[in-house]
């Protein structure tokens, strides 16, 4: 044997490597160091990456400045630039296109390095500041533990990188290292779910607290201990028509090995072996179907959910229909039956290792055929195959009436006998005999049924639009399919009078077009598009023209409203010819674009008014309002669809105002205030949009909504010569009595006046597709919190933004879904999947009460009543608090907002005090409102506040150090106060109804707040 060298020498290739020059043969110029690429925003973690993968190379020094350029007449030059230029192409290589077309021409790759330094690095302070802000409102949220730890630890070590490291070897630099590691195990726990809280607590009372590492590891333990526990209470619970892929065991009492590790699991509740007290079923409820076997026996106290074969059963009907199964004839059917029987009368059996195997939902002969023996007591549970596994087999009835279709039932395999489980050949294929119809005349003649049938009770709720009677041999060619939250229990129109029965079905079933193109397919809309164009050219809105040079013509688009009378018939077909006005420039195409609208507060307030003194209410609105102003500015639009061209180059120019343009809402209530104002009209101070007309005791009102207004009065005289005067000025139409305004349904009766959105919930609904869906009892969970982080941006954030803006609007009527709406609204820049969970659920509450809305009283006194609340440091990003505050006028809510506060409060007595002074403010206004409309309020406005604290600051004159830095609303408060318009007092805080616009609610405290507010459901079933 050869005795191994001891003095080696050093291996040439090693001596090679070292050398900074050498290029090795892995190297090449494709090469890329970090796995994401600089895009500006993760400079951080890309600088890290390509530091160490440079020194792996022994190429640091080409970036950091220790391997500078040797002069170009030195032997070592020419390996300089080579190894410069590969080092160049590998950074260029790591950073996106956009970043690398900057820096493809520098010289060297320590500018380039430099260069990107410069402009994508943070100061250190600001970087920590962020880190730091991202740990605070970093949540688990949809992430698994391992996901959510791997983003904390991220984050904590690009925080310890942004330290220098301390070089101090004292006792007191450990206990600051373990001082930081329980502040990092604290970080962690907090953000985790609510479903750790119990191994939460047991990590927070080991003394000592484990380090991140060993905390990790329990959560994670915990974690997988609840997935093992969930899958094996599902498999135990699983629906017993399901067939298993495997063969059965030999015995049932069999238990398998992950039985036996479970058996160390104890119950502290039921005392019950084999899962924990949080996954204990008489805590958490039974799943459906839930079976009782062995000694498991049900206690007489405790209830099961819902039957498992009804659930199934509902299922399969919801799922398919029996009109969707293939109709046989009678020599089809008993040929079926026969192969299935296999000819001795016993089931084919289930084949081992084939896949999942059931019955077709339903088989039958066609109608008027019974080929089924009645005296078999049951029908032999058969398989067919099919591609995909079902847990519910539905089969017909053995008797099978010639004018219904079968009932489906449920076989469970525990109830057939199966008396051979051995595998039996399937046939491949079925020889069915080609059906033939006998001929007519030798057909027995069918009877037809002489009981007298009527609908089910709940199709009274509905009207046939454009129904035809069918005749007997005529028949429904599908069944209709059903649903386990059908619309009907939810919304109910019994409690309606006639009259508004019917113009309620009137506004529900026609259908506005939303394009062109959908319009051009009705000639209403055809004849609507012409009428308006002609109004267009009859006004001399626009002349065509040559587009001029460095002009921008915007484009226009066609809106299409139907336009109903009182009485719900329908007054005409209304199609707009709107702008885009959002391309205008300002300062170029306008200069000018506010124009007074009325605000929704005005229109409840009036409504309360006019109720409580039995005024009556009458609806108007204007044809072309916007084409009754001129245009100051010169504006040029493309030709409208449907508008003939003149010429290549052509566009129009527009002399008027047109709806869309941004001043265009300004020139028409120029025009509009001016024509109103000659008879004697007063323009409101509180509200521009409103108009009141005094002679002696007369009193007439208009509110004006861009062109829908309402007027209303205590003299029916006046409001008819007001209403020939608008129609001499201006091309209107009467609407009759209030009905249907901006999308609110408005009911009278002698008890008073609701409003609500029920045609604009449903059209939300069905949207979203969630018409069938499973109501809630709360818009918003209580304990939820939404943050930036906790699952993945939405592919298309427009669909969110356009739900949160129909929901927005939504609130006129709905206030209980204020505070839901303003934080779904907090995340429209970059919305995430659980928000747009958050703004499904509140979608599944409105199906609960689409119907539902404000009660205004007819028996009300008009005095106007306040709460206000504040939830402190609520918003989990920037700690700021809520405000809410909710105003009644009378019996009667009129106004009320849920809006986060624009600073962050030192105490919740400040927070408190903010949101009192802003129902201060809204309580000033309305009395200036109820002054125009004619309400004496000689008494102060209550204000009912639940904070002490706040309550002795606005009746303390001595400014503290709480309140020194917030003098502004101490003296708006203050005044009020002094000046009598104000009275505070204090309301318990179960009894304050404000805190319904802080924060999310339990379902009890939610409705017994919801039913103070006044909020009432006419269209709920009896």
């Amino acid at each position: 044997m050869t005795e191994p060298t001891k003095n080696m020498k050093p291996d040439e290739n090693t001596m090679e490597f070292s050398d900074p020059y050498t290029i090795h043969h892995s190297d090449h110029t494709g090469l890329i160091l970090a796995s994401k690429p600089l895009d500006g925003n993760n400079y951080g973690q890309w600088s890290r990456a390509i530091s160490m993968g440079l020194s792996a190379k022994n190429k640091i020094g080409f970036i950091d400045g220790t391997i500078t350029a040797p002069s170009s007449k030195d032997a070592k030059y020419a390996a300089w630039k080579r190894c410069n230029d590969m080092v160049t192409l590998w950074i260029v290589n790591s950073v996106h296109s956009d970043i690398a077309n900057s820096i493809m021409y520098t010289e060297s790759a320590a500018a380039v390095w430099n260069d990107l330094k410069d402009r994508f690095s943070q100061s250190s302070d600001s970087r920590i500041y962020q880190i730091r802000q991202e740990i605070v409102e970093n949540r688990q949220g949809q992430l698994s533990v391992s996901s959510y730890y791997t983003k904390m630890k991220a984050l904590w070590d690009e925080l310890a990188s942004c330290h220098d490291p301390l070089t101090c070897t004292c006792a007191g630099l450990k206990e600051l290292a373990e001082r930081e590691e329980k502040e990092r195990v604290m970080q962690f726990l907090m953000g985790l779910n609510d479903s750790y809280s119990t191994i939460r607590g047991s990590i927070l009372m080991m003394n000592p607290l484990p380090d991140t590492r060993r905390v990790h590891g329990l959560i994670l333990q915990h974690e997988r201990q609840m997935d093992v526990a969930s899958r094996r209470d599902l498999g135990m619970n699983s629906h017993a028509m399901q067939v298993q892929r495997t063969p059965a065991p030999p015995s049932f009492n069999k238990q398998s090995s992950n039985t036996y590790s479970r058996k160390s699991l104890k119950c502290t509740f039921c005392d019950g072996d084999g899962h924990l007290v949080d996954h204990c079923y008489y805590i958490i409820g039974f799943p459906e179907g839930h079976k009782w076997h062995g000694k498991n026996v049900k206690p007489k106290n405790k209830r099961s959910t819902v039957n498992n074969v009804e659930a199934i059963n509902a299922a399969a009907t919801t799922k398919s229909n029996a009109s969707d199964c293939p109709m046989f004839t009678t020599e089809e059917y008993n040929q079926i039956i026969a192969m299935l029987r296999n000819g001795n009368g016993q089931p084919l059996a289930n084949a081992t290792g084939q896949k999942d195997m059931h019955v077709t939902p339903i088989i039958h002969p066609a109608h008027g055929s019974n080929s089924h023996d009645p005296t078999t007591s049951t029908l032999g549970l058969h398989h067919m195959v099919l591609d995909s596994p079902h847990t519910a087999v539905p089969i017909s009835q053995t008797n099978l009436e010639p004018s219904s279709p079968p009932t489906p039932i449920l076989i469970s395999p525990a109830d057939t006998p199966l008396a051979d489980r051995s595998p039996e050949p399937i046939p491949s294929s079925i020889s069915l005999p080609q059906p033939s119809a006998p001929p007519i005349s030798h057909q027995a003649p069918l009877r037809h049924s002489t009981r007298l049938t009527k609908p089910p009770a709940h199709f009274k709720d509905y009207v046939a639009h454009h129904s035809t009677l069918l005749t007997p041999t005529e028949a429904p060619s599908r069944s209709m399919s059903s649903t386990r939250h059908p619309l009907h229990r939810y919304v109910s129109y019994s409690c309606l009078s006639p009259g508004y029965q019917c113009f309620i079905s009137h506004i529900s079933h026609l259908v506005e077009p939303t394009t062109y193109e959908q319009a051009c397919q009705d000639p209403h809309w055809i004849a609507a598009m012409q009428a308006e164009l002609t109004a267009l050219e009859d006004n001399k809105t626009w002349s065509f023209v040559p587009l001029p040079p460095g002009q921008r013509p915007i484009g226009c688009k066609w809106v299409f409203k139907l336009k109903y009378r009182s009485d719900g018939t329908l007054e005409r077909y209304k199609a707009r010819l709107v702008a885009k006005g959002f391309t205008q420039r300002e300062g170029i195409d306008y200069k000018e674009t506010f124009a007074p609208v009325a605000k929704l507060i005005t229109v409840r307030c009036l409504l309360t008014v006019a109720v409580v003194r039995d005024w009556p209410l009458h609806q108007m609105d204007v044809q072309n309002a916007f084409l009754h102003g001129e245009l100051q500015e010169e504006v040029y639009m493309l030709p409208p669809p449907g508008c003939r061209r003149q010429g290549e180059n052509v566009v129009c120019r527009l002399h008027k105002s047109l709806y869309g343009l941004k001043q265009a809402s300004r020139s028409w209530f120029r025009e509009f205030s001016s024509a109103i104002c000659t008879i004697g009209f007063c323009q409101s101070k509180a509200d521009y949009s409103l108009f009141t007309q005094v002679k002696g005791t007369s009193l007439t009102i208009i509110l004006l909504y861009v062109d829908d207004m309402v007027i209303t009065g205590n003299n029916e005289a006046e409001i008819k010569n007001l209403k020939a005067f608008l129609s001499s000025q201006f091309r209107i139409k009467d609407l009759g009595t209030l009905k249907y305004f901006l999308g609110v349904e408005v009911a009278r009766s002698k008890a008073g006046i609701t409003i609500c959105q029920r045609k604009y919930t449903l059209d939300i609904l069905e949207e979203a597709g969630l018409l069938g869906a499973k109501p809630t009892k709360v818009p918003m969970e209580a304990d939820l919190v939404l943050t930036h982080a906790g699952s993945s941006s939405l592919h298309e954030p427009a669909r969110y933004r356009r739900l949160v803006g129909k929901l927005i609007y939504l609130t006129i009527t709905r206030p209980e879904i204020a505070y839901t709406v303003n934080t779904l609204s907090q995340f429209m820049q970059d919305p995430q999947r659980h928000h747009l969970d958050a703004a499904y659920r509140l979608l599944r509450y409105l199906k609960g009460a689409p119907g539902q809305g404000l009660m205004f009283s007819s028996q009300s006194e008009l005095h106007l009543i306040g709460y206000c609340d504040a939830d402190w440091a609520r918003c989990p990003i920037t700690r700021r608090s809520v405000t809410g505050y909710c105003i009644f006028l009378g019996n009667s809510l009129v106004s009320w907002k849920s809006k986060k506060q624009v600073t962050v409060a030192r105490s919740s007595a400040e927070a408190e005090y903010r949101s009192m002074a802003a129902a201060t403010c809204e309580l000033s206004w309305l009395r200036y409102l109820l002054e125009d409309l004619r309400v004496k309020h000689p008494q102060p406005a209550r204000l009912f506040c639940d904070n002490q604290a706040a309550l002795h600051i606005a009746a303390n004159p001595v400014y503290h150090e709480r309140t020194k830095h917030i003098e502004i609303d101490c003296h708006t408060v203050r005044e009020r106060i002094q000046k009598g318009e104000i009275k505070t007092s204090y309301v318990r805080t179960g009894e304050q109804v404000a805190d319904l616009f802080t924060k999310p609610l339990r379902a009890p405290i939610f409705h017994t707040h919801l039913g103070k507010l006044g909020v009432i459901d006419i269209h709920t079933p009896t």
